[in-house]
């Protein structure tokens, strides 16, 4: 009788060979990483002896950051981003505009402008790029304007966004 190693196993021609190896991956692809709560994340990778991936144990933020979005630390903008809504043609500020906040492709607030066309976005993430999508009826929609990075906790921004009437048809 021949016995195989620990790790083989004996095909039916008597050939001891190491056993392939079977597992499933936990996560995918390598490198994605995802919040756990809003105290930590976690990260897609082959972390052991197999190849599979798996994800880590949480990777807690530090003091005075929370994760968001993709399984980003960062410490949240406590200043405002002021976004102000207006006409293109007349520069008149707009009031009953909708204004999407994305950070990280996430939507983190959905809001409606003021009598002044204004509104205001906060904790959004120092030296995060915001994303916004404006509309109103009436007017040609804007998607996926970039209106900057944050600057820090305690610089306030403002940005203009021009909204275009629609062509209206003399009847």
């Amino acid at each position: 009788t021949i016995y195989c190693n620990s790790g083989e196993t004996c095909s039916g021609s008597g050939v001891c060979a190491t056993s392939p190896s079977s597992c499933t991956n936990g996560c995918s692809p390598s490198g994605t990483q995802e919040c756990v709560g809003t105290t930590g994340r976690k990260a897609c990778g082959n972390y052991d002896s197999d190849s599979c991936l798996e994800w880590t144990s949480t990777i807690y933020c530090n003091s005075g950051e929370t994760c968001s979005g993709s399984g980003v630390c960062a410490t949240p903008s406590t200043a405002p981003m002021y976004i102000r809504v207006k006409d293109a043609n007349t520069l008149a500020y707009l009031s009953g505009a909708t204004v999407v906040f994305r950070v990280d492709g996430n939507v983190i607030a959905t809001k409606t402008t003021d009598s002044n066309g204004l509104t205001t976005g906060t904790n959004i993430g120092i030296g995060k790029s915001l994303y916004l999508d404006v509309s109103k009826s009436g007017y040609v929609s804007i998607t996926n304007y970039n209106s900057g990075l944050v600057p820090s906790a305690t610089t306030s921004v403002i940005r203009d966004i021009p909204l275009t009437p629609t062509a209206t048809t003399p009847s």
